[in-house]
């Protein structure tokens, strides 16, 4: 079945109720009438406090926030599945996409759910031993969990970084990753970005006389390891969309020369095209584009553990830096959040931007207090 990428996210959002703040007020009245009138209803108290009511509504003023509670939650897995094969270190490619990955994962931790696999497998350390060339590991290196980023970062750079070793066994790798996420606890949205620099490899079953070679010179007489494995990975690729979990395939460096088989690897995987990066920035770029494509901009609101008093007209939102996001109903400028239902908000176009650019990375929400409407 196709994955829908419309899954529920909600982002480390912190939902504030607040009793009777502005409830006679108009809609974008604001957060509260300030905290600093004086009590001329003409009762006959004594006055103890400094904030009384004098607004002219029934409502008895307070400052927003009186009940705080959190909500956390990610509703994407990623596993990155890497090549560590020797031509990214021959070409330099590895320190690039390294310090991609460690920069997208540092930067989106909040948002998704990163794991790492990278293939052959860390067990490959002599280029001169072949044992290992063209083998996985079962499982990731980093499982998939939340704030992965620092184990990530502490696995490909630093004094500790894997490296390179090996060659390319690409098909294998991707159903290693499928059998992974298959396993994996959790009911959330699983996908695999693939970022790889060449032709996948390391078939055995290859006849080497009249493969394609994927070396200069060709050498595939001496080994079939150099076929080019381009049908059991397209295989392997559609397994994994099939069995809910699209591939995403970066080609890091000179990929051109596979354009068609990356091409075809990431229509496999349902994704309809790879990202090539033939430098670091293009490789930012293109790691970016694709957490666009995953990360959602809908919240679901879960009333079970708001108190009942809560009203959907009052709520407001507000970004990483405090400032109020507003309602646009309907989404019709495009600029704020609308309802999507009764439990759920989504972000309009430019709002669900910056979310997907990763300018937010905390949203925030209060209850009580009339919504903000764009202006």
């Amino acid at each position: 079945m196709k994955p829908s990428f419309l899954s529920v996210i909600c982002l480390a959002a912190a939902f504030v109720f607040c009793a009777g703040c502005g409830g006679g007020g108009s809609p974008g009245s604001g957060l509260g009438d300030g905290g600093t009138d004086t009590d001329t209803d003409g009762d006959t108290d004594t006055d103890t406090d400094t904030d009384t009511d004098s607004d002219a509504d029934t409502d008895t003023d307070s400052d927003c926030g009186d009940v705080e509670f959190n909500i956390a939650g990610v509703d994407v897995d990623m596993l990155i599945v890497l090549d560590r094969s020797n031509s990214m270190c021959n070409d330099d490619l590895w320190p690039e996409m390294t310090d991609a990955i460690v920069a997208l994962t540092a930067e989106m931790d909040n948002q998704i759910n990163f794991g790492l696999m990278v293939f052959p497998s860390i067990l490959c350390t002599d280029p001169d031993d072949l044992s290992d060339q063209c083998s996985t590991t079962d499982g990731a290196l980093v499982p998939i969990g939340v704030e992965t980023a620092d184990a990530i970062a502490a696995q490909i750079t630093g004094p500790d970084d894997i490296g390179c070793c090996g060659g390319t066994p690409t098909a294998l790798a991707l159903g290693s990753a499928a059998e992974y996420l298959y396993a994996t606890a959790d009911e959330l949205q699983k996908f695999v970005l693939l970022a790889t620099d060449g032709a996948p490899a390391c078939n055995p079953s290859l006849d080497g006389d009249t493969c394609q070679c994927i070396t200069e010179p060709p050498n595939c007489d001496v080994t079939n390891l150099n076929c080019l494995d381009d049908a059991e990975t397209i295989a392997a690729a559609d397994a994994a969309e099939t069995d809910g979990y699209p591939v995403y395939v970066i080609g890091v460096g000179d990929s051109l020369a596979w354009n068609d088989v990356m091409n075809e690897i990431a229509m496999a995987g349902g994704t309809d095209a790879y990202y090539p990066a033939a430098d670091a920035d293009a490789l930012a770029t293109a790691l970016h584009d694709i957490v666009g494509e995953v990360v959602t901009c809908e919240f679901d609101i879960d009333w079970a553990s708001i108190p009942e008093e809560a009203d959907p007209t009052q709520v407001n939102f507000y970004d990483g830096d405090g400032n109020v996001i507003p309602y646009d109903e309907n989404c019709d400028a495009g600029e704020g959040w609308a309802w999507l239902d009764s439990d759920t908000v989504v972000f309009c176009e430019a709002a669900c931007q910056h979310l997907k650019d990763g300018d937010w990375g905390t949203v925030t929400a209060k209850f009580g207090c009339d919504s903000q409407p764009i202006e």
